[in-house]
């Protein structure tokens, strides 16, 4: 079910980028915020340098600072992250008022009344603005629905804008693995694996009947995004 075109918006390394706009002397530093070790605390957000040590989010921190023993681990300051969140907001509201928010840092923007060309200019105009008002830099992902242009948005990062025109998408979909589907985490994955599905494309070769044998309704979500479709309307989630 093609809704599109739908604008997925991700701000890259977030509460990292907010915390490094007033301490420059860190960029291109390992950094990470979180929770503190002593206190069983987590990494909420790590620095691509950071990431590239193993550092990642819902790692432990203690973990984390074994990985990587330069990190620059970093206290949260939520009401920073809040107001920057706030204006970035405000810039989609502009735009659209179709906005689905998820969490602070990324959003979906309904722009199916535009063809997608002028979503497309509006993207770019949106990623424009946000660098302009904030300093930040956000990845931009245009697809014919959620599910894809969540993707998308993660396709070219940092600072990515990745378009899929619905004519594409047939073929984009059949490369991707199955753990970038919606609702796939490891359990699902190491099952999908153990049958030889490791992209969409064998999810379409097992076909419908056997995904669902195997994993009941379930089976036809991963059938329709196996093709690319996805029937959920993020716009009217609570």
């Amino acid at each position: 079910m093609n809704q599109g075109p739908i604008l997925h918006v991700d701000m890259d390394c977030f509460f990292v980028a907010c915390e490094l706009l007033s301490r420059p002397s860190l960029v291109g530093k390992p950094v990470a915020v979180g929770g503190r070790p002593e206190e069983r605390g987590v990494i909420s957000t790590a620095s691509y340098e950071a990431r590239k040590a193993g550092v990642h989010s819902a790692l432990s921190s203690k973990i984390a600072l074994q990985r990587c023993p330069n990190l620059i681990l970093l206290n949260h300051n939520f009401t920073q992250y809040e107001a920057m969140s706030d204006i970035i907001h405000q810039i989609f509201s502009q735009h659209t008022e179709r906005v689905s928010s998820v969490g602070l840092d990324e959003a979906y923007l309904d722009f199916s009344d535009i063809s997608f060309e002028q979503a497309m200019s509006v993207a770019q105009n949106i990623k424009r603005q946000i660098f302009e008002q904030t300093r930040l830099v956000a990845s931009a992902g245009l697809a014919p629905n959620p599910y894809l242009a969540k993707i998308a948005s993660d396709w070219k990062k940092p600072n990515g804008f990745f378009v899929l025109q619905p004519h594409e998408v047939e073929a984009f979909v059949e490369q991707l693995p199955v753990r970038t589907l919606p609702g796939v985490g490891e359990v699902t994955e190491a099952r999908l694996l153990g049958l030889g599905a490791k992209s969409t494309g064998d999810l379409r070769r097992l076909g419908l009947s056997f995904l669902t044998q195997h994993f009941g309704q379930y089976g036809e979500v991963l059938w329709e995004l196996s093709h690319g479709r996805d029937s959920r309307d993020v716009f009217t989630q609570g």
